[in-house]
């Protein structure tokens, strides 16, 4: 969301855009800011099931000619399958260094060190299946990106990791938002030349490339101490850090 952000005051740097970070909300317990809702001209959002902060909380307190955008909270699991939160991961995360407030790796691997054949093709075809099923839901949100990242995830890297899409994720859905807002935006495509999610590359399993035909190269990793990594070298990093 802070993109969006960023993308709409360049363009409208009038416009007045207050950010409400749901995860940060309900960790901190933030209490829900109804002046600031019962004022708002634009209210974009995504869903979230928790029983504090669920949208309805907000919407129900919005005026009747405020514009509402719900959008999807864009993850991908094809890529990165073994994705992991272990207790290993989060006591490294939590005992780092404050050069690293979220350790220098935040993304866990469960078959990291299983080398090929790891997955058998049932397992991948499940995880497929269960990806498909997310295009049925589409309908639910203003904004729609899973059938492009179904037909395209193969031919381009579009998620650096399970939660960071690329800038082409990135500006289809900002068009979409401008376009339901109304907005006589150009996307001159200058905004783009940064890219904004890139600055944590994940690791791809040799086994994701071959099931699923990837057509990019597997290039390099990089973690939170900033520095590139090919794939061999991530392997190594990743069990001195974590599986020590």
């Amino acid at each position: 969301m802070n993109v969006y952000k960023s993308y709409l005051l360049q363009h409208y740097p009038t416009m007045e855009i207050t950010l409400l970070t749901n995860y940060l909300m309900i960790a901190n317990e933030e209490p829900i800011p109804y002046e600031l809702l019962s004022t708002a001209d634009i209210f974009i959002y995504q869903h979230i099931n928790n029983k504090s902060y669920h949208p309805s909380f907000f919407l129900d307190h919005l005026r009747t000619e405020c514009k509402t955008v719900k959008i999807q909270s864009i993850y991908f699991e094809l890529y990165f399958p073994d994705n992991v939160k272990s207790e290993v991961l989060l006591s490294h995360i939590y005992s780092s260094s404050p050069d690293f407030p979220f350790g220098i790796i935040s993304y866990g691997h469960s078959k990291i060190e299983e080398g090929n054949n790891s997955y058998s093709n049932n397992e991948l075809s499940d995880l497929y299946d269960v990806f498909t099923k997310r295009l049925k839901t589409e309908n639910e949100f203003d904004t729609k990106i899973y059938e492009f990242i179904n037909n395209n995830f193969n031919k381009k890297r579009l998620f650096y990791s399970i939660d960071h899409p690329s800038n082409e994720i990135l500006q289809k859905m900002m068009n979409q938002i401008s376009t339901l807002l109304c907005l006589d935006t150009v996307d001159d495509g200058l905004f783009w030349q940064q890219d904004y999610m890139n600055t944590y590359v994940d690791y791809i399993h040799d086994d994701i490339y071959k099931y699923f035909n990837l057509q990019f190269d597997n290039g390099y990793t990089i973690c939170h101490d900033n520095i590139k990594r090919n794939d061999a070298e991530f392997v190594s990093f990743y069990k001195e850090k974590i599986m020590k």
